[in-house]
């Protein structure tokens, strides 16, 4: 099997995911208390994402590929209210030769400096989302490192699951849209159900957990007509990133099959 020069080797998905925390936790620590703000936490994460990973993941035995490309909206287009504030469209190919394409959809809120509540929550707003994406999860950023998230071999000492040791903490966790919703909740109950966005991204996305099945999401994100043209009645999510993800002994770029209206989106570089 041959690959690009432009490749960068990991060991495997649980060292991409180690580093991913830890750069989300800088990146959040670095926008206390002066960028205090979501767009600006998620963009800065993002970008710095961009930064560190900005070609193809190999891992060293070549049976896993991660390929992904982000993007910004437009400031000509409006902003989202339909299906959240980052949209992740995902391509994943299986050791079986399966292929699937899923929409994963996140509203970010962060939490009040002054407060341990997070007040940007609004119960109208997630009804909406969860009309559109019922799979749609909540972002949460906080300022204080978070312990008390779900226990998935993660915080409990004596787990046999080697992540417990790397990633005792976090800042940025998700979780499920419906259950905040549900439980009206918007303050540290929400973590009682929940998981760093770094395992979320390579274990449940990349993975094909928690999306949105329907041919219909990629094309709206895509800018498809007429799937886009609805949209533009309620605005795009401000943020999209193209997740290719291969399992397979073999070299696959399913970001290269998506293409994105340049209408709506431009890289992120």
């Amino acid at each position: 099997m041959k690959f690009g020069w432009h490749c960068l080797f990991i060991k495997n998905l649980k060292e991409l995911c180690v580093n991913l925390e830890d750069s989300f936790q800088n990146t959040i620590d670095s926008c206390i208390p002066i960028e205090w703000e979501e767009d600006t936490i998620t963009l800065k994460i993002i970008s710095a994402m961009w930064k560190q990973y900005q070609t193809t993941l190999i891992s060293h035995r070549g049976t896993l590929q991660i390929n992904w490309q982000p993007y910004k909206l437009k400031k000509t287009q409006s902003l989202e209210q339909r299906f959240g504030d980052i949209a992740i469209l995902v391509n994943i190919l299986f050791s079986d030769g399966t292929s699937s394409r899923g929409a994963g959809f996140l509203e970010a809120k962060k939490r009040n400096l002054d407060s341990r509540k997070f007040d940007a929550i609004k119960q109208k707003q997630f009804q909406r989302i969860l009309t559109h994406a019922p799979h749609a999860q909540v972002l949460l950023y906080d300022n204080m490192a978070i312990k008390n998230f779900s226990d998935l071999g993660f915080s409990n000492p004596r787990s046999h699951n080697p992540l417990a040791a790397q990633i005792p903490r976090t800042k940025s966790i998700t979780s499920p849209m419906n259950y905040v919703h549900t439980n009206n909740l918007n303050d540290e109950k929400i973590y009682n159900t929940s998981l760093p966005f770094s395992y979320q991204l390579c274990y449940r996305y990349f993975q094909g957990f928690d999306l949105e099945y329907d041919d219909a999401y990629s094309s709206i994100l895509q800018g498809i007509k007429p799937f886009s043209e609805k949209m533009n009645e309620r605005g795009f999510p401000q943020y999209l990133m193209i997740f290719s993800v291969s399992y397979g002994r073999f070299p696959y770029d399913g970001v290269a099959k998506i293409s994105i209206s340049p209408e709506h989106y431009e890289k992120i570089q």
